[in-house]
């Protein structure tokens, strides 16, 4: 999944509900963020853990900043989010 991809949507009788919203209520409910300045839907509680909802946990190069603040890959573990968290998501990239 690309990180910049909206939540997917499935299809539910005539509605359709975000895939976190489809999971058992025993589960913590969406948050809604702005990732790279889209919409989008997590049931991620921190950092971490969204991060690796998106496979970008174990990357080299990647950075991340969240409400305007860059947050050291070590404390990603502590980072809660929020409803309405910003975050942006930067590939450090080679050539020229």
């Amino acid at each position: 999944m690309g990180i910049a991809e909206k939540t997917k949507n499935h299809a539910v009788g005539n509605r359709h509900l975000p895939a976190c919203l489809r999971m058992s209520t025993r589960h913590r409910v969406c948050v809604r963020i702005l990732l790279n300045d889209q919409p989008a839907e997590t049931r991620a509680t921190d950092l971490l853990a969204f991060m690796r909802e998106h496979g970008l946990a174990e990357e080299p190069g990647v950075a991340v900043a969240m409400d305007g603040a860059v947050v050291p890959r070590g404390r990603w573990a502590e980072t809660r989010l929020a409803e309405g968290a910003q975050i942006l998501v930067i590939r450090a990239a080679q050539g020229g």
